[in-house]
């Protein structure tokens, strides 16, 4: 009989048998021996599901009382449900003690997961799709949904970065955190001109709907104006003290004026002043609106043949440039010197007369009276020849030409000679004349006189000659009648020669309408040389035909000057305009940004 573990394979000797039970006949001494030899045993392993079994040690055959380690391995997903066969139970581990043949199963089965959710601040995650649980690999959206006025920021749990929406793989229980913070917005606080901004409050960021403080203090010689957005011309607040409510990331400006006063420049003499801040030439008497703090240098030019001898008024001194810091009304005034020039005129020829002149300081006769006069350096002097009785201007030599007015400019010394000649019996003397501010020709027999040198402004005739005289304007002037021998207005006069006849021809300059107008966000002021125009207030005003007239832009504090358009197209400096019909000139101005004190804004 084998015991436990082992099989009989069978008897040798006096008896050859494989049977358990023989019978021996004794007939003598018998040598019997029964052969026993160890049994051996498999494990067979099987799994339903995914995952493996281990078996240690691992070898073909196992004998009785051997100990087997039997461990049951899941796949990522998975778990072990439990065993089948030999084994029993839901551990992953076992032992089995052989003593037979073996045959295990190990179970697996779908591990689920849960995915959880948790915020910091307020706001929520949408999970999708919504599932009590899930199995490994499923792969779900997430999204961070912040409350109103609030911002997602990042995630702390289950996933990173700052991505509102994301995918996630699930290979585990996971939890999702959030973080959610309150929006909040930058104010920049800013200011033109000088002066001072405070933002009554230590933060730099601002949540929605929260209500801000600011409060402003002027400079010297300013006025607080109010608060406008820094994009916009409108003034949002004339208090000093303001309240901003944040909607949105602000920068706003506190306007401060500077106090204006007013820069009089008057002139003595011949010569200019320009004036550096707001490139003006000041060439007659002129005011200009300068503002508090302004440094103004000023320089006294003299004109040819006069000399700069000082200035008077706000400022005493002798030197060409002066500089004068505003905090007030300033006077101040140049005072020029002309150099004296010596105007001599003599007469001559067969007949005698007189000359005159405007202004007085020449009444000259032929043999005598007062032929010389000493004149300021460019003073403009108008000499008329006038013949007596008998006698006609023949014409002018030296400094001028013809028989027309003899004019001077002063500019040197100047000789003059005026020759009268003997009118011829039976004859008489025609003398034409020119008048007004305008210019013109007046023509006819043995006549054709104008302003120009050289005109022919006199002639004798045969008594009872029928002369015809036509006087014709020049461009941007107009005639407007004749006086002396002629009053008509017509442009025709018809004289006859009974006596010596005296005929004037009166011409007019034309004027036209300078209309001058501003445009841009900016402002400013535009002024003119010669004055006349200071728009703002008065933005038209008729010129002389020919008058050059220049127009300066003085850009407002917070504005700045951008050019010219209409009449001039120049986008810096002067307008200058000669005057020769109506003209239209506009300046533009944009607004200056700057002095900003700024606060850091918090994007999101």
């Amino acid at each position: 009989t084998a015991e436990a573990g082992w099989g009989f394979s069978g008897w040798s000797g006096d008896l050859t048998s494989s049977n358990t039970a023989e019978s021996v006949t004794i007939n003598g001494n018998k040598v019997i021996t029964a052969t026993f030899t160890q049994d051996t045993y498999t494990v067979i392993t099987n799994v339903s599901g995914n995952g493996s079994v281990v078996v240690s040690p691992e070898q073909a055959g196992y004998v009785y009382g051997d100990v087997v380690s039997v461990v049951a391995v899941p796949d990522p997903g998975y778990r072990l449900q439990s065993w089948s066969g030999d084994l029993s139970g839901d551990g992953a581990g076992q032992s089995l003690t052989m003593d037979g043949n073996k045959s295990v199963t190990a179970v697996f089965a779908t591990e689920t997961y849960s995915v959880t959710t948790d915020v910091v601040g307020s706001g929520s995650i949408l999970v999708e799709p919504v599932q009590p649980t899930y199995s490994y690999g499923d792969v779900i959206s997430v999204t961070a949904v912040p409350s109103d006025t609030w911002q997602f920021t990042n995630w702390t749990l289950g996933l990173s970065g700052i991505t509102a929406t994301q995918s996630l793989t699930v290979t585990g229980n996971t939890n999702l955190q959030a973080v959610f913070e309150p929006i909040t917005y930058g104010l920049n606080v800013g200011w033109t001109g000088d002066g001072t901004v405070t933002v009554l409050s230590d933060k730099t960021a601002f949540n929605v709907g929260e209500v801000v403080t600011v409060t402003a203090a002027t400079g010297v010689g300013h006025i607080f104006t109010g608060w406008r957005e820094q994009l916009s011309e409108t003034l949002f607040s004339t208090d000093i003290t303001a309240t901003v409510t944040m909607t949105e990331d602000k920068s706003i400006l506190a306007v401060f004026t500077p106090i204006t006063y007013t820069l009089d420049v008057n002139l003595v003499g011949s010569g200019s002043v320009a004036i550096d801040l707001v490139d003006v030439t000041c060439t007659a008497s002129c005011s200009q609106e300068v503002s508090y703090g302004s440094v103004i240098s000023m320089t006294a030019v003299a004109d040819s043949g006069s000399t700069f001898t000082g200035w008077s008024g706000d400022v005493s001194s002798a030197a060409d440039t002066v500089t004068v810091t505003v905090t007030s009304d300033v006077l101040v005034t140049a005072v020029f010197t002309a150099n004296p020039q010596t105007l001599t005129v003599a007469t001559d020829g067969t007949g005698s007369g007189s000359v005159d002149s405007n202004p007085a300081g020449i009444a000259c006769t032929t043999g005598g009276g007062d032929c010389t006069h000493i004149y300021d350096t460019g003073a403009v002097v108008t000499l008329t020849a006038t013949a007596d009785i008998g006698s006609v201007f023949d014409g002018w030599s030296g400094a001028c030409t013809g028989t027309g007015i003899c004019t001077v400019t002063m500019d040197a010394a100047q000789v003059v000679t005026a020759t009268f000649a003997t009118v011829p019996p039976g004859e008489f003397a025609l003398a034409v004349s020119l008048d007004g501010d305008g210019a013109g020709t007046v023509s006819g027999t043995g006549i054709n006189c104008s302003g120009s040198a050289g005109a022919d402004c006199t002639n004798t005739y045969p008594e009872n000659t029928v002369v015809v005289l036509t006087a014709v304007a020049e461009t941007g002037s107009t005639f407007t009648g004749w006086s002396g021998a002629c009053t008509t207005t017509s442009a025709t006069c018809v004289v006859t020669m009974s006596q010596a006849q005296n005929i004037t021809a009166t011409f007019t300059l034309n004027q036209y309408l300078l209309t001058v107008s501003t445009d841009g966000k900016g402002r400013g002021t535009v002024i003119s040389v010669p004055g006349g125009i200071d728009c703002g207030l008065d933005c038209s005003e008729s010129f002389a035909y020919g008058t050059e007239v220049v127009l300066t832009a003085v850009a407002d504090t917070g504005s700045m000057f951008t050019g010219w358009n209409g009449a001039c197209t120049n986008t810096s400096g002067d307008c200058v305009v000669t005057i020769d019909q109506a003209l239209n000139v506009t300046a533009n101005f944009a607004i200056v940004l700057d002095n900003f004190l700024y606060l850091p804004l918090i994007t999101r």
